[in-house]
């Protein structure tokens, strides 16, 4: 089950914060799915050199000793830097999280009532550098890879042993896909207060 969960939480985040469609339930070894399996799993050596870096990272700086695989490092470091190079050169729009940065970046990230100006009627623009992009994607990538595929496990897990929550559940889903004509948008994911319950 937890592999079934990596893989949709693998292309839930490709889609997501890159704008890249894998399957990787079809292709079981496609690139974007091991290097994320890499960059994710401290185990072995890995767990030492985590280890290393949080109480000592200087000292790992200083032997050249890198805290996650080189080559998963190059891999979405190239992957995001030709997303971000081809998105400005052919002013690609996608809705994701690379294209919210590019907003931030040029100041035209837009808040809730619409504005891109903060109290003092400044622009917001952030100084945001290719690299620093890279990196938020990458930590939204490696936040969202393993965390959200263990909660869908232990969720399911749950819901398998108390089958009274899973009715109360299955119940408050059903209402909320029949309101919404069978397709449910973010308002109405987020107006289900036992998932949320659930989820919590």
């Amino acid at each position: 089950m937890k592999d079934l969960f990596t893989r949709y939480t693998n292309d839930v985040i490709a889609t997501a914060a890159f704008g890249i469609q894998c399957d990787s339930f079809k292709d079981k070894s496609n690139q974007f799915y091991e290097m994320g399996k890499e960059v994710t799993d401290f185990s072995g050596i890995r767990t030492l050199i985590f280890l290393g870096y949080t109480f000592c990272s200087k000292l790992m700086k200083m032997l050249d000793i890198p805290l996650m695989s080189r080559p998963a490092t190059k891999f979405f470091r190239a992957l995001i830097y030709e997303t971000l190079e081809s998105r400005q050169r052919q002013n690609i729009v996608r809705p994701d999280m690379i294209h919210l940065l590019l907003q931030a970046r040029n100041g035209k990230l837009k808040g809730h009532d619409g504005s891109t100006k903060d109290n003092d009627k400044k622009n917001t623009a952030i100084e945001l550098s290719d690299e620093d992009i890279a990196a938020q994607a990458f930590l939204f990538f490696f936040a969202g890879f393993d965390t959200s595929s263990t909660l869908l496990c232990f969720t399911t897990y749950l819901l398998a042993l108390h089958r009274e929550f899973q009715d109360r559940l299955q119940t408050e889903i059903d209402q909320v896909l029949e309101h919404a004509g069978g397709k449910i948008n973010y308002e109405d994911l987020h107006a289900m207060k036992y998932l949320d319950q659930v989820v919590s």
